[in-house]
């Protein structure tokens, strides 16, 4: 059974990585074009971050250069895929390959192509992690006031450069 078509699924493959650059890019320059003055919170910045790596990162400290952060979290979770997809096509040509030597190449095709899906997908993942936990350490700058009929409470965050650390604040006038 020839694999004609197999230059074609490589050909599919990397248009449709193509596809996720120009789409993670396009993302990225709307974003940097939206200058808003609002204050974001820690969970609206955690939540863009989730979805876009350093979106939220760049909302809260206000500098749109983070935003390369995504841009290299899809690209690797798009060179997982790829090396994926040709692990699995190179396990299917060792199974229906006839000669020794061919199933030896495909072998070691396939188990160096699942290897380096394996590495991407880990590196993608420790970017998405490293930057959920940055953004959760970022200082916010929000501010959340509650008035009482008697008394007036206000609750805020704030970093602390003494000790390196987020703080959380309560501030209760009588």
């Amino acid at each position: 059974m020839p694999f004609i078509s197999e230059t074609q699924n490589d050909l599919k493959m990397k248009i449709k990585l193509l596809f996720i650059a120009l789409l993670t890019f396009a993302v990225a320059t709307s974003v940097v074009g939206q200058r808003k003055q609002e204050v974001t919170g820690k969970g609206k910045a955690l939540l863009m971050s989730a979805v876009y790596p350093g979106w939220g990162g760049a909302k809260l400290n206000q500098q749109n250069s983070l935003l390369a952060i995504g841009g290299v979290f899809y690209l690797t979770l798009g060179g997982s895929y790829y090396y994926h997809h040709r692990a699995v096509s190179n396990y299917d040509k060792y199974i229906v390959a006839d000669n020794i030597y061919d199933r030896a190449e495909y072998s070691k095709d396939w188990d160096t192509d699942l290897k380096l899906s394996k590495i991407f997908f880990a590196s993608a993942s420790a970017i998405w992690v490293a930057d959920m936990i940055w953004v959760a350490t970022l200082k916010s700058g929000s501010t959340y006031s509650t008035n009482y009929k008697y008394r007036k409470s206000r609750l805020f965050s704030y970093y602390n450069p003494q000790n390196n650390a987020p703080m959380l604040g309560l501030t209760i006038q009588f």
